[in-house]
């Protein structure tokens, strides 16, 4: 009962914070101390190896609707390669 209280008033919380900002996304963390994370996940490219003026970033992509990490690294060869116009070595 108690924790049927918790979950509710956290996911009440969770949906005015939602209304209130609706650039932002709801990430369910299942963790009991913090269920809930707000933002927007994203993607970030850098060079692999240091130039003289430090690694450079190739692309940056927002990825909306939480999506499986695993899912995203073909989109995000494919924003490298739009950009800069070189194929990704594997």
């Amino acid at each position: 009962m108690i924790a049927d209280s918790r979950s509710a008033a956290a996911s009440s919380r969770a949906e005015g914070l939602l209304a209130a900002r609706p650039e932002v996304e709801c990430i369910g963390k299942g963790k009991p101390h913090k269920p809930y994370e707000f933002g927007c996940k994203v993607a970030v490219a850098t060079t692999n190896s240091r130039a003289p003026g430090g690694q450079f970033v190739t692309y940056i992509g927002a990825l909306h609707g939480n999506p499986y990490d695993g899912h995203t690294l073909k989109d995000t060869v494919a924003g490298v390669t739009a950009i800069t116009g070189l194929e990704a070595r594997s």
